[in-house]
């Protein structure tokens, strides 16, 4: 009983640690709200990514400094989640669902290329 009860607090373990930030939810008004990482390093960043999401079908947008993560509330009905991380990869800034090409990385500014800061 003893071994089966630690591989399965093992499994569980690895099941909830192997799994995405991405989250969403679905509120009566019809909006939905969604959390998934997106690449950045500064404030600068962080109104970028932002401003970014000032699109219609977008209600809010905020993208966490520390924890890269982008808190966003909106219509699916005005605009889908892959929509959200293509505007987000074409400014400049991998998601976890669609990675920037290399000319819209390189127009973000130098102080901004996390992917550099990555490899340290």
């Amino acid at each position: 009983m003893k071994l089966f009860l630690n591989v399965s607090s093992i499994i569980l373990f690895l099941l909830l640690g192997s799994s995405s930030i991405f989250a969403q939810s679905t509120s009566k008004s019809g909006f939905t709200e969604a959390r998934f990482v997106v690449k950045g390093v500064c404030n600068m960043c962080k109104e970028r990514i932002e401003t970014t999401l000032d699109v219609k079908g977008v209600k809010y947008a905020e993208w966490n400094l520390v924890t890269d993560t982008l808190f966003v509330v909106y219509h699916p009905a005005k605009i889908s989640l892959e929509r959200i991380h293509e505007l987000l990869a074409n400014a400049g800034h991998d998601t976890e669902l669609k990675k920037a090409s290399d000319e819209s990385y390189r127009k973000i500014d130098d102080c901004c290329r996390y992917r550099e800061l990555e490899k340290h």
